[in-house]
């Protein structure tokens, strides 16, 4: 389409993360908007399935080692297997949150794999070292009370617990993915056909420098990236500018059924008038007002609710 922001690099994944609503959660309390109240459940429950999981795993692991020492003619007290894995799994959990940040700022699928690797190698070594670290500190204090000393582990155990930690890192970055993941079931945005009419009332307001338009959600037909800024195509023909990434004002908008359909647009299904097909799997989304907009065969969702949303 000779669209200049197409060539742009990819912004910041599409996460539904707590602190899209304008500031963090922890500056603006959680009631600042019901997306963010609705972000930390979806959160708060994902951390419940790994705290779940993990001690599910732990539980298995404290019977297995138990039957092990058993089997092999070494008893083993009770105590001492359910120290190394409740701390561990303990560990985890106050940990994991490097994951889901690596997650957000770096998602697999969306953001490019130079940014994908080094994002995650480095935020595994992250997770592994505070892991350790925090497994070791809570173990110190459980020995002591039993009138024992906890020795520190060696380097070579350190690198031993960083081969198994790449592994818990992708089982919990799966958890996070399939319960913070827009378009997941635990995390989609309000299907267009569904909304409520607090919803068709709505409005948005853009910062225009100095000054605030509020704009109602009907009449914004898409939103696209321009550098450091974000582009707000308007029914009416404004073409007013924003500061923002175009990952924030996306997490402030899916809910409202507006569809990531590039990775420098946002469009609202809503104001879809048709597709046409541009070849090798990529469409041109015609929108009111004679506004178009790409749909690129890298989402693949958006097109499917696309389609039933003119049909």
């Amino acid at each position: 389409m000779g669209d200049p922001a197409a060539d742009m690099p990819a912004s910041r994944a599409g996460w539904l993360r707590p602190w899209d609503d304008r500031q963090a959660p922890w500056t603006n309390g959680l009631g600042a908007g019901t997306s963010s109240a609705a972000a930390w459940r979806r959160l708060g429950r994902a951390y419940a399935v790994i705290a779940a999981f993990l001690f599910l795993v732990d539980c298995i692991n404290i019977a297995s080692t138990l039957y092990d020492a058993r089997r092999m003619g070494r008893p083993l007290a009770v105590l001492e297997p359910v120290t190394w894995e409740f701390t561990s799994g303990i560990a985890q959990v106050c940990s994991c949150g490097v994951i889901y940040l690596a997650l957000a700022w770096a998602t697999p699928g969306r953001s490019s794999w130079r940014r994908v690797l080094p994002t995650h190698i480095l935020a595994s070594l992250i997770f592994s070292a505070l892991h350790t670290g925090l497994m070791t500190l809570l173990r110190i204090p459980v020995y002591a009370a039993r009138g024992l000393f906890y020795r520190l582990p060696p380097l070579g155990d350190v690198i031993y617990e960083y081969r198994k930690d790449i592994i818990a890192y992708l089982v919990l970055a799966a958890l996070f993915w399939l319960f913070c993941r827009p378009g997941s079931r635990a995390g989609s945005a309000a299907d267009p056909a569904e909304a409520t009419p607090a919803q068709v009332a709505a409005t948005f307001d853009i910062v225009e420098g100095a000054n605030i338009m509020r704009a109602p959600l009907r009449q914004i037909l898409a939103v696209r990236a321009a550098g450091n800024y974000v582009e707000f195509l308007l029914e009416d023909g404004r073409r007013p500018l924003m500061r923002a990434a175009l990952s924030r004002i996306e997490g402030r908008l899916e809910r409202h059924g507006f569809l990531r359909t590039h990775r420098s647009w946002i469009v609202n299904p809503a104001c879809l008038n048709g597709l046409q097909a541009v070849g090798s799997g990529d469409y041109r989304l015609l929108l009111g007002a004679g506004a178009e907009a790409p749909l690129s065969r890298r989402f693949p969702q958006a097109l499917e609710r696309l389609k039933q949303a003119t049909v």
